[in-house]
Formats: C-alpha cells, structure tokens, sequence
C-alpha cells in the first residue's frame, strides 16, 4: 500500500503542478484579451481618427477649389475692370488732346484777333 499512497501523493503532486500551470495560462490569456481589446479599441480609434482626416481632406479640398474658382472670377473681374481703365483713359488722352488743340487754336484765333485790332487802330 506504501507505493499505491507514494504514486497517489505523486499523482495529487502532479495535478496541483497542472493546477497551477492551468491557473497561470488562464491569467496568461486574460491578460493577453485585455491587451488584445486595449490593441482592437485603439485601431478602431485610429480607424475613426483617419476617417475624420479623410473627411477634413475631402472637406477642405472642396473649400480650396471653391476659392480657386472665386480666385479665377476676381482675376477676370480686374482684367475687365483694367480693359475698362485703359479704355477711359485713352478716352481722355484723346480729349485732352482735343482740348490743348482747341485751347491752342483759341490762342490763334485770339492773336489774330489782337493783330486785326491793333492794325484798325493804326489806321
């Protein structure tokens, strides 16, 4: 019987060494599903994160084409507007052309006149 109580101490030794493997590798895997979850909510974070960028990018890609549209029609705007001014103002180099040439024909039309008078006088 002494060998039968050896093998059963033996035996009983064994499943508490088992036991306690067993316990251990359930903590092992716990801690390895904590991790794991930690490791699943962060790359869903992340996941969410890019996908808020993306609809910033999106977001911000559509502003920018929008002021460059904005952009185009304000440089057509002042190209008109530079079309408009050099018409003005070849409109008024004309005209200021037009009035020294009156002015200056005046001046003529006003010597002439002197010279007439002053000869009706002489005579």
């Amino acid at each position: 019987m002494s060998s039968e109580k050896k093998q059963e101490k033996v035996l009983e030794s064994r499943l508490l060494e088992l036991e306690d493997e067993l316990e251990n590798e359930r903590r092992r895997n716990h801690d390895s599903l904590k991790t794991a979850k930690k490791y699943e909510r962060r790359v869903k974070e992340s996941s969410l994160s890019n996908s808020d960028v993306k609809e910033q990018i999106a977001r911000l890609a559509k502003e920018a084409e929008k002021l460059q549209n904005q952009a185009k029609k304000y440089q057509q705007c002042a190209k008109e507007q530079e079309e408009m001014a050099n018409q003005y103002l070849k409109k008024y180099r004309k005209l200021q052309h037009e009035l020294d040439e009156a002015d200056e024909r005046a001046d003529l039309a006003e010597n002439a006149l002197l010279k007439i008078k002053a000869k009706s006088i002489r005579h």
